[in-house]
């Protein structure tokens, strides 16, 4: 029967939250006051199959004036009061910004997201020397450990009412978030090693690998999925406002989705040596500042990279595109507004700063420095792309849940399953587990059978022992089986004193011990622990 009744609970409920989720009604006002209602009627249901068994227990000193409608319906109550305070109190919590999940950043994270650094991370950690050895059966390794660190990219913690957690965004999470959209890169060198970054996280391994045979200086077009990705060379300012004019001019049809820009690198060694030529990139700096605010699709300024001025090429180099020069064009850029104008800058000196050293031709970094500049991109995504106004994506892919069951383990299910039903009609709360404890204490050495059956200690044979005089004591119902066995073992007890020889002492002193740790030894019949002892002093010696 009670079985029975948790397989109908389970799948009433099961069926409940089907309806629930059918109807679009999975909100917490409405969990919340789904919840009180069924605790209403179950705890109505119970009261009502229970109240006469506990009106007719033995319970003196208890008066029918406190069996009135509020004693009935405070429990209730109470119940609906904390389920309510635990409500308001864990929405507080997560409006404070306590709340996990992965939802979107907020804008304020924009102030946050460049902040970051390169730290080390042990490549010879027992974890990963246990990988190498199982996966690809490596058994030393060519340097120390200590010396065999690997740089990797992170952001720095943040308060968390600011719920800015920011994460690394996987293949699928940008392939969702991009989805039919077209991204254009506009730029020099650092925005087309933005751009193959951008490919390899969108799935594309081979994006950006070292081929001769391909162009540097050139335009590069890619559909990656259902994601659009052109690349526009574009290394002076003045090109990247013939650049954005040209997509402008074409209008809706040849827009962008989202436009990531960047320069300033080639101006200094090309259009800087004079005054005229850094009065004519001045003018074509304001001009990028109006296309950049005439787009009409969020843009992106990439700023440039530190420069490693001791790897440039040569003396011209070195003299124009040092660290210091390039400062003072982030400097200009940042005065005449780009910055400002743009939806999201992405500082190239946040992500490449502690990585200068590797820079091999004083412009250029690995791969990895682009990938972690993606990631910033991809994490102001969250607020630079919103959904449309309806609350959907034009176009969207229709979303696919993986099949019941696919996150699930069967046997492990089954398992716990088990493990649950021995405890529930086994009366034992350690699954199962307490039964081998009978195997060790056993009364093997008496020569009754009687005897030894009295000395198995079972856990469905201590369940009596063990709560029925809480039961009592509490005044709560008992089963029929229960009060008329544990009623014989107390009026066995309680004659014990008339006729001590016809009771077996392994059984009145294991009687006598568990109700003594129930501070109920009034139950053996005498009024304190004493005489209880002195009794059983008195049977060993009739014995």
């Amino acid at each position: 029967r009670a079985f029975i009744t948790i397989g109908v609970c389970g799948t009433a409920f099961y069926c409940l939250a089907l309806l629930l989720e059918y109807m679009e009604m999975k909100s917490a006002t409405v969990i919340l006051i789904t919840i009180m209602i069924i605790g209403f009627i179950v705890y109505q249901t119970i009261l009502d199959l229970t109240w006469n068994e506990y009106r007719n227990v033995d319970r003196q000193g208890i008066n029918d004036e406190e069996e009135t409608p509020v004693a009935k319906a405070s429990p209730p109550i109470i119940g609906a009061m904390v389920i309510f305070v635990l409500g308001i109190s864990w929405h507080i919590i997560a409006m404070a910004g306590a709340a996990g999940g992965q939802g979107a950043l907020p804008v304020l994270c924009e102030s946050f997201v460049n902040e970051g650094i390169w730290a080390p991370v042990s490549s010879c950690s027992e974890y990963q020397r246990g990988l190498d050895t199982r996966e690809y059966h490596v058994a030393g390794y060519y340097r120390a450990c200590d010396s065999s660190e690997t740089m990797h990219w992170g952001w720095r913690k943040t308060r968390p009412n600011t719920r800015c957690r920011f994460r690394s965004r996987t293949v699928s999470d940008l392939q969702k978030k991009l989805a039919y959209r077209r991204i254009v890169f506009v730029g020099d060198l650092t925005v087309r090693n933005i751009f193959h970054a951008f490919c390899r996280s969108l799935g594309d391994p081979e994006a950006g690998r070292y081929d001769a045979t391909i162009a540097d200086h050139a335009d590069i077009s890619k559909q990656i999925g259902i994601v659009k990705l052109e690349y526009k060379w574009a290394p002076l300012a003045f090109d990247q406002v013939n650049k954005l004019k040209n997509l402008r001019s074409k209008g809706q049809k040849g827009g962008a989705d989202l436009l990531i820009v960047g320069g300033g690198t080639l101006d200094r060694l090309h259009v800087w040596a004079t005054d005229e030529d850094q009065e004519s990139h001045k003018a074509a700096v304001q001009k990028l500042v109006k296309e950049l605010d005439y787009a009409t699709a969020p843009t992106v300024w990439c700023t440039p990279t530190t420069v490693n001025t001791p790897a440039l090429l040569n003396d011209e180099k070195r003299n124009q595109m040092n660290e210091m020069a390039i400062s003072e064009v982030r400097k200009m850029y940042q005065d005449l507004d780009v910055e400002t104008t743009a939806n999201f800058v992405l500082e190239g000196p946040a992500y490449s700063r502690g990585r200068v050293s590797e820079s091999y031709d004083g412009m250029m970094y690995p791969h990895s420095v682009y990938d972690a500049g993606v990631q910033i991109i991809a994490n102001a995504l969250d607020w630079l792309i919103v959904p449309s106004a309806d609350g959907e994506e034009d176009d969207e892919e229709p979303f696919h849940p993986p099949p019941v069951g696919q996150l699930s383990n069967p046997f492990l299910g089954l398992m716990m399953t088990c493990f649950s039903l021995i405890g529930l009609f086994f009366f034992d709360g350690y699954f199962g587990f307490s039964y081998l404890s009978s195997l060790f204490v056993r009364g093997d050495g008496l020569k009754s059978t009687k005897r030894r059956q009295m000395q198995n200690f079972m856990p469905n044979d201590l369940y009596d022992d063990a709560f029925v005089p809480f039961h009592q004591r509490l005044k709560l119902p008992l089963s029929k089986s229960d009060a008329s066995s544990y009623r014989a073992k107390q009026q066995l007890t309680q004659s014990g004193r008339g006729r001590v020889q016809d009771i077996h002492l392994p059984q009145l002193a294991h009687d006598s011990d568990v109700l003594s740790l129930l501070d109920n030894d009034s139950l053996l019949g005498g009024g304190d622990r004493g005489s209880s002892r002195r009794g059983l002093g008195m049977m060993t010696r009739r014995k």
